[in-house]
């Protein structure tokens, strides 16, 4: 009997210190079963500011789940082509993608508008616009392609070409080799440059070489270390060609449904807070590289479109941009959705920001 009792201790006590260790080993079976989503990028990680920004939404987005899921970036080039991450995403084959809606334009020419055109949205107006009316026309075109689409980027421009040419009427546009992307690069070619993408990497060189005279780029914020100032003689503005530029993610749908509620809003707030973080941030950098640029005597490149130039720039823009979407019943109802907000924020605009930042031009000593 008393030899039973002690063997049934004994059983207890082995039961408890199992039980014991399961439990501290629990942490680390959670992680194991711990849910893999894959994000498709088509930044490079060296790409300034943006490639950042895809390495942080991916953190933030593991760590606002508590773990629940774990999501796992591809830089360009690691999974796939930068042009196939909207089809992987659409047929399940990652869980989600990172870029810039223009990359699918060939599949309907209205996503040209949700990442920005000439002489378009502004950065804040382009996120009113993609968080009011057009979030809904950004649902509808991506619903055949099995996505649900989200901003989560949004950066300002800057200045707006970098060139080794003058560039003071369209005239000069016509056989200028030029860097460019999106409907810009539709815009120039309409002008006759020889406008083509031409990889980050590569550009100061191509620059200095003369392989390129110019390049439509995002402003002094996305050329951190001065390289692409240092090998062009003048830098033209206002960003009329891209006076903002929508950074986006595409969720496959299925997986999308498939996420708790809880979940889904987590994505969406981490998605929210990362466009207004990095629209923010374009701001400041651009502040504080043009106050650099001042510093070292590189303000001395900075020209102004002539109103005449941005006057025939404007025109071009507006009906490149109709031609573009004219072919498409649905792009063209988008595109007059998209004109509307444009006119009654401009109305705004002008009675409220553009008229204070006026005011502050003028000859009074403040605050000295």
């Amino acid at each position: 009997m008393a030899a039973s009792s002690a063997k049934l201790r004994r059983r207890q006590v082995l039961a408890s210190g199992l039980g014991a260790l399961s439990l501290l080993a629990a942490p680390n079976v959670v992680r194991a079963q711990a849910r893999v989503v894959r994000m498709s990028s088509v930044w490079g990680r060296g790409f300034p500011i943006v490639g950042p920004s895809a390495q942080r939404l991916a953190e933030r987005l593991t760590a606002i789940t508590d773990g629940a899921l774990r999501v796992e970036l591809f830089a360009a080039g690691e999974l796939g082509s930068p042009g196939e991450a909207h089809a992987r995403a659409g047929a399940g084959e990652v869980e989600m993608y990172h870029g810039v809606e223009y990359f699918w334009s060939a599949k309907n020419p209205a996503f040209y508008l949700f990442s920005g055109v000439p002489f378009g949205l502004t950065g804040l107006e382009l996120l009113g616009w993609l968080t009011g009316s057009g979030a809904e026309h950004w649902d509808a075109i991506q619903a055949p392609f099995n996505i649900k689409p989200f901003s989560a980027g949004m950066l300002a421009g800057g200045l707006g070409v970098w060139s080794n040419k003058r560039l003071e009427s369209l005239d000069d546009f016509d056989g200028l080799t030029i860097r460019s992307s999106g409907l810009a690069r539709t815009l120039l070619k309409s002008l006759g440059a020889d406008a083509r993408p031409v990889s980050f990497a590569r550009l100061a060189s191509a620059l200095s070489l003369g392989a390129l005279d110019a390049t439509e780029w995002f402003g002094p914020w996305a050329d951190p270390q001065g390289e692409i100032t240092e090998a062009t003689k003048y830098l033209y503005g206002p960003p009329v060609l891209r006076p903002a530029l929508g950074i986006s993610v595409g969720l496959n749908l299925p997986f999308w449904f498939s996420l708790t509620e809880p979940q889904r809003l987590a994505f969406r707030s981490v998605f929210a807070a990362e466009s207004h973080r990095m629209l923010l941030s374009t701001h400041q950098e651009n502040a504080r590289l043009l106050g650099a640029m001042q510093a070292t005597g590189q303000m001395r490149k900075v020209r102004n479109f002539s109103p005449e130039l941005l006057t025939d720039l404007g025109r071009q823009s507006g009906q490149v941009l109709r031609q573009t979407m004219d072919g498409s019943d649905e792009a063209t109802a988008i595109l007059n959705d998209y004109l509307s907000f444009r006119a009654q924020s401009y109305r705004e605009v002008l009675n409220g920001s553009s008229g204070f930042m006026k005011s502050r031009e003028l000859p009074f000593p403040f605050a000295q």
